[in-house]
């Protein structure tokens, strides 16, 4: 009896979620990118490395045309103003291009999610290559945010590795370095003092680099 009431518990948890248009994980769709005419399937958490100044195209698996699709795209979960379409294109990237990337496919029967990807921006790289993530690095949201004192910056490292954290503008120009030096592996914190910072109110990236790896978060500053 008792597993008779789980398989049911189950079955209606299945429905349920059938029925508020839930993806799972494994049936999330994967996305792509154009390196030329021809796109390259993404497999999940891969890691684009993109030369600065150089362009990046990103599509959708199976998805040709936004006709049937409410598409959203987001770097590190925020919404890109105006990415709404098919493809993803960025030109002439700089440092603000780092971070992970996904879209958001809505239907009137259900919502989307595709697979997380990468993008780091390297001044030395020849091309676009897709490689595996390197697991333990990570960059958290700045705290506070907005920021009208001192910020502090979380980050991680899986080894020890030389770090370099700064502040860019919107245009990906470096206003600030905080952090440019030699650190053990495990999780840092750095602080940012904004008061004594030279800059404006408005919108920041702090931005994370180690060799082969770049991500940034956003920092709203209010003086």
């Amino acid at each position: 009896m008792q597993r008779l009431l789980l398989a049911i518990t189950v079955t209606l948890a299945v429905a349920r979620a059938t029925a508020l248009g839930v993806t799972a994980p494994s049936d999330a769709p994967r996305l792509v990118r154009w390196s030329g005419a021809e796109p390259s399937l993404l497999e999940p958490s891969s890691r684009i490395m993109v030369r600065q100044g150089g362009q990046l195209r990103l599509g959708i698996e199976n998805i040709t045309s936004a006709k049937y699709h409410e598409i959203t795209w987001y770097k590190n979960d925020q919404p890109i103003p105006g990415a709404t379409g098919a493809v993803l294109e960025l030109d002439a990237v700089e440092d603000l291009a780092s971070g992970t990337y996904t879209a958001s496919l809505k239907t009137p029967c259900a919502v989307r999610r595709t697979a997380a990807v990468v993008v780091a921006v390297d001044e030395a790289s020849a091309g676009v290559t897709s490689t595996p993530l390197a697991e333990g690095y990570r960059l958290e949201a700045i705290q506070p945010n907005p920021v009208a004192d001192k910020a502090t910056i979380r980050f991680s490292v899986p080894a020890p590795c030389k770090v370099s954290l700064r502040v860019v503008d919107v245009v990906g120009h470096s206003v600030a370095t905080i952090l440019s030096a030699d650190v053990p592996a495990g999780t840092h914190t750095a602080e940012f003092v904004v008061s004594n910072a030279e800059i404006v109110s408005t919108l920041y990236y702090v931005v994370l680099s180690t060799q082969g790896f770049r991500t940034s978060q956003p920092m709203m500053v209010v003086k």
